[in-house]
């Protein structure tokens, strides 16, 4: 879904059991309480009654550099390109990770920053109150030292609990999603690393018989690293 740049949204597409949102915009919605400024942010999911069903994750990527540019170039028109970071989340507690190189690898606006927020919907035990959880922003593996290196200004989660009735019922209109081949909480077998961690990428898809260390990923997970199993389509 695309919406033009006199709307607030501007991408929104999903994958891997992950909904995720492009907007101009450089703050982070009230609702996200728990945040940090920078590349990263640690926390413990907080006790609850209630199971905890999904996680909210938001950050604003700057494009510094070509900021600066625009703001000495006053009213000129610009293209400013950017990269959206690959999202890395650690459950230090269950030794489980997924690093996302998510479906936009890269975009142009006329504003020097963007906000991206992404829901994330876990199965069974992937997430539970008292699990250790990091999340950290790397760059993508074309990116290098380049005029339009990101900075990320802050980033920030909040939680998603069981809610009963409200829940079965937002469950029913999930159910379509959560029905996809290859997402969490489901068969990731073919993106697992023999080091652990699970490589939520389309390359993955689009390129089955293609290794990690082929497809440019060996600087997340090692350069050791292989895909444990064989990739086959979403359908």
């Amino acid at each position: 879904m695309v919406i033009n740049e006199g709307g607030c949204i501007w991408q929104m597409y999903y994958e891997f059991g992950i909904f995720s949102t492009v907007y101009i915009g450089e703050e982070i919605p009230n609702w996200i309480t728990d945040r940090n400024k920078g590349t990263s942010i640690s926390f413990t999911i907080p006790s609850s009654p209630n199971k905890l069903r999904r996680l909210n994750f938001c950050c604003v990527v700057v494009n510094e550099r070509q900021r600066l540019n625009s703001e000495f170039l006053l009213d000129l028109p610009m293209n400013i390109f950017h990269y959206l970071p690959v999202i890395i989340i650690r459950n230090i507690t269950k030794n489980l990770i997924w690093i996302y190189h998510h479906y936009l690898q890269n975009l142009f606006s006329s504003r020097s920053y963007l906000t991206f927020l992404s829901h994330w919907m876990f199965g069974m035990n992937e997430m539970e109150c008292g699990d250790h959880v990091t999340i950290t922003l790397r760059k993508a593996r074309y990116e290098g030292e380049s005029f339009s290196d990101p900075v990320i200004k802050e980033c920030g989660v909040s939680f998603v609990y069981d809610d009963g009735e409200k829940e079965e019922e937002e469950e029913d209109v999930l159910g379509y999603y959560k029905s996809w081949n290859h997402i969490i909480g489901g068969d990731l077998t073919a993106f697992q690393s023999t080091t652990g961690e699970y490589i939520l990428s389309k390359d993955r898809i689009l390129m089955p018989n293609v290794d990690i260390h082929q497809l440019g990923y060996a600087y997340l997970c090692g350069e050791s690293a292989r895909f444990k199993g064989r990739c086959h389509s979403y359908a």
